[in-house]
């Protein structure tokens, strides 16, 4: 059991006001105090080369005040056998503008230095000796990181290649098959953009049709089902799903619907970007036929480094997105060479994964979703929104996507309106409303972080309105 409790403490003679001291240099005053120490890890495990700074772990009961806010006074109380990082506890590990509140982990990510400096490592070392590193070494280098990688996903390296991103892997899935004319493939409005178009310009091409059901807002395992089986058609041949939706930060509920799927001979490919490091993901027992996921975002590698996963009855028929050398050769050849490229990304999501399990893993994530869900009582409260939760409780993930109750006309200017005043979260239109989303990374991210969000709302639902 777990309660997470925030409280404002009473405001003093001279304090800045929030408006006000977002504006400011959020870092170069300290977040809080810490003193640097090391963490000595397991040295059977793959992250005992990690020495981090900065780390402190929850203790039972914890209170104290920002230094560069003074007038929020967090108060934390848990109850739970492992203790979650407490939050922002490695913030000088990234490389963020200090002066920005960033509140959009879920679009980019960000690299840890550890994991800079082991990307680093291996671009120096093919620049050694490109052709050798590239032409034989290659092979070895690219199987011992999927050999890596793939206990992390509940897989093993048979299933799973690298992909440069989802989309790619997205990509790739839908080109390998050869689509009929009266053919279609079932998603949900909650799909994710680039997804959309990929599926469109395939069914457009063969004479098919793409299908977007509804299953609510908030989706439930009987909405999403009766949505999407409702839809199915008998050329229905695939189903694409998010496992974690980006316009609406949501974790659709596909597990008791996989199989139904299947028993109509209906291949299931599962979208899981924002999946790898925010929850636990489990391939093999998962039931799917396809499966893509970001490493970029929730496990802090590199940008360039994403996961295809086919289930083993597949790999004679999945070809990568781009024909190249390993064209017809097998699984793992199509995927590992589509061309010279910088393999850095892929080299380094061994030590990104190893930084994890270092900063907790589970708890890393337990302590996301702690700091998501006082993110969402705040803008909830602030919006005066109904809380879809129990207030003081964690969220289902580490983002929190809100309506804001105004019209889409204005969102690019918006966006931009809210960079110019150095707060980072995407103003997403979706079915007509236009959402914002914010995204918990407990590693950097403040509880505090959130109030500069709430302090623009106002003037930022104007902009939203008119334009200006």
């Amino acid at each position: 059991m777990e309660t997470v409790g925030w409280q404002r403490a009473r405001p003093t003679t001279g304090q800045t006001p929030m408006c006000e001291a977002m504006n400011t240099s959020r870092r170069k005053s300290p977040r809080m105090q810490r003193s640097p120490q090391r963490i000595h890890v397991d040295p059977n495990s793959a992250s005992s080369c990690l020495l981090l700074e900065s780390v402190h772990y929850l203790p039972h009961r914890v209170e104290y005040v920002h230094t560069h806010r003074p007038q929020w006074q967090r108060t934390t109380s848990l109850i739970m056998h492992h203790k979650p990082p407490l939050p922002g506890f490695a913030v000088r590990d990234f490389s963020l503008a200090e002066d920005w509140t960033f509140l959009n982990h879920g679009s980019y990510g960000a690299i840890p230095r550890s994991v800079q400096q082991e990307q680093e490592r291996w671009r120096q070392e093919l620049e050694r000796q490109p052709v050798d590193f590239l032409a034989r070494r290659w092979p070895g280098l690219v199987a011992e990181a999927r050999g890596q990688v793939a206990p992390h996903l509940g897989t093993t390296s048979d299933c799973m290649a690298f992909v440069p991103n989802a989309t790619a892997g997205i990509q790739a899935i839908i080109r390998s098959f050869s689509w009929q004319r009266g053919d279609s493939i079932l998603t949900t409005n909650h799909r994710y953009d680039a997804v959309h178009r990929i599926l469109q310009f395939a069914m457009r091409r063969a004479g098919g049709q793409v299908i977007e059901v509804d299953p609510s807002a908030n989706p439930t395992p009987d909405s999403l089902r009766t949505a999407l089986l409702a839809a199915c058609r008998p050329h229905t041949r695939m189903v694409v799903l998010d496992e974690i939706t980006s316009p609406t930060a949501r974790r659709l509920p596909i597990k008791p619907l996989i199989e139904d799927l299947r028993d109509r001979g209906i291949m299931v490919v599962v979208d899981g970007a924002h999946a790898p490091g925010q929850i636990d993901v489990a391939l093999d027992t998962m039931g799917v036929d396809f499966w893509v996921g970001n490493l970029h975002k929730w496990v802090c590698a590199p940008r360039g480094a994403a996961v295809l996963y086919a289930a083993p009855q597949h790999h004679d028929v999945i070809r990568a997105p781009i024909t190249s050398h390993g064209h017809g050769l097998g699984f793992h050849a199509e995927f590992d060479w589509t061309g010279t490229f910088d393999p850095s990304p892929w080299l380094s999501a061994p030590r990104a994964l190893a930084q994890h399990e270092a900063w907790g893993g589970a708890e890393l994530r337990t302590a996301h979703r702690q700091l998501a869900g006082h993110f969402r009582d705040r803008l909830y409260d602030a919006l005066d929104l109904p809380n879809p939760a129990v207030p003081g409780t964690p969220h289902t993930l580490a983002m929190i996507a809100v309506p804001l109750g105004v019209p889409t006309t204005h969102v690019p200017a918006a966006q931009h309106w809210l960079a110019a005043h150095k707060v980072e979260a995407p103003i997403i239109p979706w079915q007509g409303q236009t959402w914002i989303r914010a995204s918990a990374f407990s590693a950097y991210n403040m509880p505090d972080d959130i109030e500069a969000l709430i302090a623009l709302l106002p003037k930022l639902r104007n902009v939203l309105r008119d334009g200006t």
